[in-house]
């Protein structure tokens, strides 16, 4: 077999798995760049981990909160309608049950979100820049979505969206360095 016929069928082999390690290296620049590979990868993890578990527990606050969050909601309202409304505390709990199956749903997301990361995390080493870039366009959709349906919530912890939506682009930036150093792409030394 010659060498161009051997390189050809190296570079077939890679095309079925693009994440592998390709075998059309040296021994030591393969070394190189699995290091590389996974010393990204595992910092996309670790930051879609971390982001994952602040999410969740942020999630657990808000379920927890649900009730009292309606009853502070209503209190709002009294102090707006002046100091002589009176809440009828039988209609007020009777409109917590019949919302109370959108306000948990809401109020889970956080949490659900946190749980996709834990699931991405896990995904990251077979699809990292599809993992890391799906991550990164739900954060920031759920985020619009949330602004699109209370604009007051834009500047609800700003700085930790800000501080997250940065995080995640680094993530995805490291998954194509590992995509670029397993061959597919240019990879600086």
């Amino acid at each position: 077999m010659t060498v161009k016929s051997e390189t050809l069928r190296n570079r077939v082999l890679m095309s079925e798995n693009p994440y592998a390690t390709p075998t059309t290296f040296e021994p030591a620049e393969q070394q190189r760049r699995q290091a590389i590979w996974t010393k990204e990868l595992k910092s996309a993890r670790t930051v879609l981990i971390v982001i994952g578990c602040i999410q969740v527990l942020f999630g657990a606050f808000f379920l927890s909160k649900v009730r009292s969050s309606f009853d502070e909601a209503v209190a709002a309202e009294v102090q707006k309608q002046g100091p002589g409304y009176v809440v009828d505390r039988e209609l007020a709990d009777q409109a917590f049950e019949e919302q109370k199956t959108l306000l948990y749903v809401l109020n889970s997301l956080p949490l659900a979100f946190g749980v996709f990361l834990f699931v991405m995390a896990a995904l990251v080493f077979k699809y990292p820049v599809g993992v890391t870039l799906g991550s990164l366009i739900t954060f920031i959709t759920i985020h619009i979505a949330d602004i699109a349906m209370d604009p007051s919530s834009i500047a609800k912890g700003i700085l930790l969206k800000i501080v997250f939506v940065v995080v995640l682009w680094k993530a995805y930036k490291s998954a194509k360095t590992a995509k670029a150093a397993m061959g597919d792409g240019v990879l600086s030394a």
